[in-house]
């Protein structure tokens, strides 16, 4: 498998509200050849929760 053109890396920190439609306009996004990467620094307000869910979603 080869590697992605393109890589997004979003820092995510206590961002709960504003994470799902983040996630939502990158993974709508028309790129070929793209990974998105989350990165969390200790969350407490359930954004790891959200990471968690949607990482279901995203694995490929």
């Amino acid at each position: 498998m080869s590697s992605p053109t393109i890589s997004v890396i979003v820092p995510v920190y206590n961002v709960a509200a504003l994470l799902p439609r983040c996630i939502d306009s990158l993974l709508a996004q028309n790129f070929a050849d793209y990974e998105v990467l989350l990165v969390d620094d200790g969350s407490t307000d359930g954004s790891e929760a959200i990471v968690t869910a949607m990482d279901r979603k995203m694995l490929v």
